[in-house]
């Protein structure tokens, strides 16, 4: 079963490197709108988020074949700093003063809202059925 998840990971890191990579004017007016959309700080980031992105697939897409107990441990730390460090930035204002938009495009809801849920989600998948599913032992499939 977590075989599936990481490769449902893969996926959309995947689909996430290519739009950053392909479309950076796009990718950031997501989060901060047209206006901020031709800052080109702004799109030389997001592109080498994409390229960190494209990386990680690959990563989880090998890991969907054989994972240990201690890589599922290490991706569900990762998705937890980072759904964390998105939770901090939504709870503690600083979405507001960065100009975070309140929709990321089609969907109601803001993008460091929706990525702390998404990481949160993701890491307690890796964490719990990480543990459940290895039983203790070096290697699943």
């Amino acid at each position: 079963m977590l075989g599936k998840m990481y490769m449902i990971q893969s996926t959309a890191l995947f689909l996430i490197g290519a739009l950053y990579l392909g479309a950076p004017k796009v990718a950031v007016a997501l989060y901060v709108g047209e206006s901020a959309a031709n800052n080109e700080l702004a799109q030389v980031f997001i592109q080498c988020m994409g390229a960190t992105c494209i990386y990680a697939s690959g990563l989880m897409c090998t890991a969907s074949k054989i994972h240990t107990t201690g890589m599922n441990k290490a991706v569900a730390i990762g998705h937890f700093v980072s759904g964390g460090l998105c939770a901090f930035y939504e709870f503690g204002g600083k979405a507001d003063s960065l100009g975070v938009l309140p929709n990321m495009g089609p969907i109601p809801v803001r993008g460091t809202l929706f990525w702390a849920v998404y990481h949160g989600l993701s890491g307690i998948c890796f964490f719990v059925g990480g543990a459940a599913a290895d039983g203790g032992k070096k290697k699943t499939k």
